[in-house]
């Protein structure tokens, strides 16, 4: 059976004056509607005068099956879209080389004891 919403609160007749609100599902749980009781709720024949019902419209898109053995064609897949990866700001290097020597490679100085002489 199809689903409903109710378009504006109206106290059903049908069924011991059940009040439905906007927004809520015709019908309740449990609640079995003949189809012209359902005619009459959707249409300006009742009496209210104005459709009190609409029917809810699954616009979901149908997932497929697809065969695990199977690889799909392009045409199967080229709707989907993936989300966006945010890139982070590319750095640039510097690609020259340094002609200056690195503390890492030069030789280490050896230090001599001081004297009495270099004080003076």
């Amino acid at each position: 059976m199809a689903k409903y919403i109710v378009l504006e609160r109206f106290a059903d007749l049908q069924d011991n004056k059940y009040t439905y609100d906007a927004g809520d599902v015709f019908p309740r749980v449990g609640l079995v509607v003949s189809d012209d009781r359902l005619k009459t709720l959707l249409s300006d024949e009742n009496g209210a005068n104005r459709p009190l019902i609409k029917e809810i419209v699954d616009d979901t898109p149908k997932t497929r099956q697809i065969d695990a053995e199977r690889v799909p064609e392009v045409s199967e897949i080229e709707d989907v879209k993936l989300p966006e990866k945010k890139s982070e700001p590319k750095t640039s290097k510097s690609k020259t080389k340094s002609t200056s020597r690195s503390s890492s490679t030069k030789k280490p100085t050896t230090r001599r004891k001081a004297t009495k002489k270099d004080a003076d």
